[in-house]
């Protein structure tokens, strides 16, 4: 990737953005302008492509205003966007679906330093993309949401609920002067929590709440839920090695109809209702050894729960990474990973992935490399499909 950032006139820059790796040619081209105090305007064009050679396009311009009292002191941050995208592309000249055209407002309010709360709404356009979408009617959109968060020393809150509402209309088959509205709710709740209780031991959990709702029938047409409990040790007197461990529950349910007709428990006689479930687990720790090398380990399991024509099945999953890690200045590292994956079957799998990766700001470092394996070394990922490829990982630390 290359990219560059110019200073125009009147309070006004722009940025440009080339990149082209295994999933294709990238974009970004972006013009920002201060008008005001606290006030600014933008507008960003993106191209993009994904693995399967499909290319896709949006711009977006918006605003920002940022309202203060006498005192300089933020009161409320308002903004608003409006975003049209296009593709993905097929062939040249021919898009498989994917327009969509919204628009979005929000306000940000700051009730204290620590605290801060927010309302977004956005209403618009989308057509469906892919196989078997392309091609189908447009959707109607209407979504709402709102969110807040505590920032304090030793606890971090997040919390954030949504609300949308999609519509469809069709004519009828009979009367082709004639239509029918078919609607879905669906809402979500996601939240975070981070409590540092010492500064060597850190706790953190996620939640994350999904439910899609035919309004006609009011009968579930999807639903999926995860719930996240992992703890970070980094001992203060050193840095030369820190342990991390993670649990993660998982559920994918079915659809009303196909809950009551499908499997049931031999137990109690009850719908079982999901398509997956999943238990995944992992401890791993990174340590300096010499000079400038660290070493690496992680053990992981997953324990994936799935429906079958016969009833349902569930089956082990254990991973194991071995990871040598160069540090070859302050900001950039090198590192080089053996991946092993036993089951199911019984099978076993393994392969090497290599990564360069740098801190770009603060807390954050983004990574580049490739997967020679089939797998990945997120547990929670295991038995999703082939992982191997180029990817790009951007992860925070502290």
């Amino acid at each position: 990737a290359i990219g560059a950032i110019v200073k125009l006139p009147w309070q006004t820059s722009g940025t440009g953005e080339v990149s082209y790796g295994a999933q294709g040619v990238g974009g970004l081209l972006s013009i920002k302008s201060e008008v005001g105090p606290g006030r600014i305007l933008y507008g960003t064009f993106t191209l993009s492509q994904d693995r399967d050679d499909r290319v896709s396009a949006s711009v977006a311009a918006g605003g920002r205003e940022r309202i203060a009292d006498a005192k300089g002191n933020a009161r409320a941050t308002l903004f608003a966007e409006d975003q049209f995208r296009d593709g993905p592309y097929v062939e040249p000249g021919v898009a498989a679906g994917g327009r969509a055209h919204m628009l979005t407002s929000g306000v940000d309010l700051p009730l204290w330093k620590k605290f801060v709360v927010g309302a977004t709404f956005e209403r618009g356009e989308v057509s469906p993309a892919g196989t078997p979408m392309a091609g189908a009617l447009p959707i109607a959109r209407i979504a709402g949401s709102l969110y807040g968060s505590y920032a304090g020393e030793a606890l971090r809150v997040q919390i954030k609920g949504e609300l949308r509402e999609d519509s469809t209309t069709t004519p009828n088959a009979d009367d082709p002067t004639t239509t029918t509205t078919t609607s879905e709710s669906q809402w979500l709740i996601s939240g975070m929590l981070t409590w540092r209780i010492h500064s060597d031991f850190t706790l953190r959990g996620k939640i994350f709440f999904s439910n899609s709702t035919a309004l006609a029938s009011n009968q579930s047409v999807a639903r999926s839920s995860e719930a996240t409990a992992g703890f970070a040790w980094r001992p203060s007197w050193t840095d030369r090695f820190a342990v991390l461990g993670r649990y993660t529950y998982l559920e994918e349910g079915l659809p009303g109809a196909q809950a009551a007709n499908g499997p049931t428990d031999p137990l109690t006689g009850a719908a079982l209702g999901f398509r997956e479930r999943a238990h995944a687990m992992s401890l791993a720790g990174d340590g300096r050894v010499v000079w400038k090398l660290a070493l690496g380990e992680k053990v992981a399991a997953k324990l994936r729960e799935e429906l079958t024509p016969d009833g349902n099945s569930s089956a082990w999953m254990i991973l194991w990474i071995n990871r040598v890690t160069l540090h070859v200045t302050r900001a950039w590292d090198a590192l080089v990973e053996y991946r092993m994956l036993y089951g199911p079957g019984p099978a076993l799998s393994h392969g090497v992935a290599v990564e360069v990766n740098r801190i770009i700001v603060g807390h954050l470092r983004l990574g580049v490399g490739w997967n020679f394996a089939s797998f990945s070394d997120d547990e929670t990922t295991l038995g999703d499909g082939s992982q191997k490829g180029f990817f790009v990982r951007a992860q925070g630390f502290y």
